[in-house]
C-alpha cells in the first residue's frame, strides 16, 4: 500500500504553549510512513471534547496546563478513555513522576527537547501497538476468568520455569480449603496425589513436556481439605515459546467421584439383575432383546448372550403374538400392561407365561425402549387344566 493511501495516524496534542505546538506540528509533517494527522487543544477540558467528537488514535499530553497540573491530568484522561494510548511529553524531566506516570498506565514518558522525527514516530508507533496488545491480553483475561467461573472444574496454569501455579477461585470448592490454604506451587500439588497415583502422575506429565507433545490428560486421586481423596480427571496444554520451549502448561481438573460413584451403581445394579430370580429383559424399539437376566434366559432355554439381538416374536407362540403386540400399545399408551402369553422355549417345548410389559423413558421423555418382567406359570396352568 503506498504513503498516499494509508490511514493517517490521528495525533491529538494537549498542549498550551504554541510553539511547541508548531514544533510538533513540525515534527510529524516530516514524517512519512505512517502520516499523521494532528490535531490539537490548549486545555485538559478542549481535549476531552475533541476525543469526544472528533476521536484520536493516540494523544500527546502534556503535564502543565491552564485546567489541570501533574499526574492529574493524565489520571483524569485515562479515566475518561482507558482503551486510549497517551504518551506524555512533558518539560519535567522528572525520573520518579515518569515512573509513577509508567505505572499508572501510560506508554511513554518524554521530556521535551529530547525528541526528534526518528525517536517521536517511534514512541508514537510503539505506544499505539503496547495499548493494543495490552487491550488484547485484557479481553483474553476476562474471557478466561468468564470462562473459569463457568465452569465446576479447577483453572490451574502452571510456570514451568518457577514451579508457580496459579489456581482458579473454583479450586476451593473443589479441594474445600480456604483460598490462603492453597498452594502456589507444583510441590504442594503433588504432595496431595494419592501417594499410588504420584509416580504415574509425575511421569506422565514429564513424557508431554519433554517429548514436544503439548497435549495431556490423566486421572488421579487428589486429597481433599477433609482427608479424603476424590477421583480426579485433568488435561493439560503445554505452552511453546517461539523456539519451541515448554514455558507453561495451562489445564482443568474435573472431580470424576459422581461419575465413578454412578459407575459402581450401575456395576453393582446390573450384577443384581443379572442373578435376580425373577425374569427381567429389556428390548429396543425394534422389539429386539437388548438385556435380558440368567432367569429370564432360563426359561425360555436359552444363554444370555443367545437372546441378545433376538426379536421377541421367537421366543412367543404364534398364536399369542397378536395379544402381545396388543399389550404393547396398550403400555405405551399407559406405561404398563400385563399378559398371560405362551412362550417357545429354544428345544420347541411351550412355557406359560405372565409377562409385565413397562415403558422405558430417556431423559427427553422419549420412548427408547420397554422391560418385561417374566413369571413361569407353567405349573399353576396344569393344576388348573387338572
Amino acid at each position: 500500500m503506498s504513503d498516499a493511501t494509508q490511514k493517517p495516524v490521528r495525533v491529538l496534542l494537549i498542549e498550551d504553549d504554541a510553539q511547541q505546538m508548531e514544533l510538533i506540528q513540525q515534527i510529524l509533517s516530516e514524517i512519512r510512513n505512517p502520516r499523521y494527522e494532528m490535531r490539537t487543544a490548549s486545555s485538559l477540558k478542549e481535549g476531552r471534547e475533541k476525543l469526544l467528537w472528533e476521536g484520536a488514535d493516540v494523544v500527546l499530553l502534556d503535564l502543565t496546563l491552564p485546567d489541570s497540573k501533574g499526574l492529574d491530568s493524565f489520571t483524569s484522561l485515562a479515566a475518561e478513555a482507558p482503551d486510549l494510548p497517551v504518551v506524555i511529553l512533558t518539560g519535567l524531566n522528572d525520573e520518579a513522576i515518569g515512573l509513577e506516570a509508567v505505572k499508572k498506565g501510560a506508554q511513554e514518558y518524554l521530556v521535551k527537547g529530547e525528541v526528534d522525527v526518528r525517536t517521536l514516530s517511534h514512541f508514537l508507533r510503539y505506544a499505539i501497538e503496547r495499548k493494543r496488545v495490552e487491550i488484547e491480553l485484557r479481553k483474553s483475561e476476562e474471557r478466561f476468568q468468564i470462562a473459569s467461573r463457568a465452569t465446576n472444574d479447577a483453572i490451574w496454569d502452571w510456570n514451568l520455569a518457577t514451579n508457580e501455579v496459579w489456581w482458579s477461585d473454583n479450586a476451593r470448592t473443589l479441594f474445600k480449603l480456604p483460598a490462603d490454604q492453597i498452594g502456589s506451587d507444583l510441590a504442594w500439588w503433588s504432595e496431595r496425589i494419592h501417594p499410588e497415583d504420584k509416580a504415574r502422575f509425575m511421569s506422565s506429565v514429564n513424557a508431554v513436556i519433554h517429548s514436544g507433545w503439548q497435549f495431556w490428560s490423566g486421572e488421579y486421586r487428589f486429597r481433599r481439605g477433609d482427608g479424603t481423596h476424590i477421583s480426579i480427571l485433568d488435561r493439560g496444554y503445554v505452552v511453546q515459546d517461539r523456539e519451541g520451549t515448554p514455558i507453561r502448561m495451562i489445564g482443568a481438573m474435573m472431580d470424576l467421584s459422581d461419575r465413578k460413584r454412578a459407575e459402581q451403581t450401575l456395576r453393582d445394579y446390573t450384577v443384581l439383575l443379572a442373578n435376580a430370580l425373577e425374569g427381567i429383559s429389556s428390548l429396543d424399539t425394534e422389539g429386539r432383546y437388548y438385556e435380558v437376566n440368567r432367569a429370564y434366559a432360563g426359561m425360555l432355554g436359552y444363554t444370555r448372550e443367545e437372546m441378545v439381538g433376538m426379536d421377541w416374536k421367537m421366543t412367543v407362540h404364534p398364536d399369542d403374538r397378536g395379544r402381545m403386540e396388543e399389550a404393547q400399545r396398550r403400555m405405551q399408551e399407559e406405561g404398563k400392561a400385563e399378559i398371560d402369553a405362551r412362550g417357545v422355549r429354544k428345544d420347541g417345548s411351550i412355557m406359560h407365561g405372565h409377562l409385565m410389559l413397562i415403558k422405558g423413558l430417556d431423559s427427553e421423555k422419549n420412548f427408547p425402549g420397554y422391560y418385561q418382567f417374566l413369571k413361569d406359570v407353567s405349573e399353576r396352568k396344569r393344576m388348573e387344566e387338572g
